[in-house]
């Protein structure tokens, strides 16, 4: 990414307010979090704009984050250069994030949905479903009280599904 011609540290720095140690940024800020300032018609996130300012150019794939507890620091000494999942590391999943993590294993899984249903509705002990179907042992109770394989999208869905004896 190349830098807007008319940047300059100096502009930059005298929008921050010091409290502490880090410079707090005082204009707008993309969901409270992410400062951003435009330049040329543009918004520019102004971690990234002071990295390439002061540290040169960032390898692809990463992004620039801040090292403190100030959600809005931008103090070039306080900013690091990190992957996404290094930025998402120790932060709590939406359940929406959740279910989507889920459907995606599902993918490389052998069971299907239809599999997983005839669990639910067998009778046979879970050791024998086990053994049939080539599942970790105790993997078909975990089937059948929904701790996986959970139905997605209704409170409901999983009640009433297994035959009575």
């Amino acid at each position: 990414m190349d830098l807007p011609p008319d940047i300059d540290l100096a502009s930059l720095l005298a929008r921050v307010d010091e409290v502490g140690d880090c410079l707090i940024w005082n204009c707008y800020a993309l969901d409270g979090l992410h400062p951003q300032w435009r330049v040329g018609g543009r918004l520019w996130n102004v971690r990234r704009l002071l990295w390439l300012l002061v540290r040169g150019p960032l390898a692809a794939g990463l992004q620039v984050g801040v090292g403190c507890d100030a959600e809005l620091c931008v103090h070039p000494d306080h900013l690091a250069a990190r992957t996404r999942s290094q930025a998402c590391a120790g932060k709590s999943k939406t359940a929406a994030h959740r279910v989507r993590i889920a459907l995606g294993k599902r993918v490389d899984s052998i069971l299907t949905a239809d599999i997983v249903q005839a669990v639910r509705m067998s009778a046979e002990p879970g050791v024998v479903l086990d053994e049939q179907l080539g599942l970790s042992r105790g993997y078909a109770s975990k089937l059948r009280t929904g701790a996986v394989w959970r139905q997605h999208g209704c409170a409901f869905a999983g009640l009433g599904e297994r035959a009575a004896s």
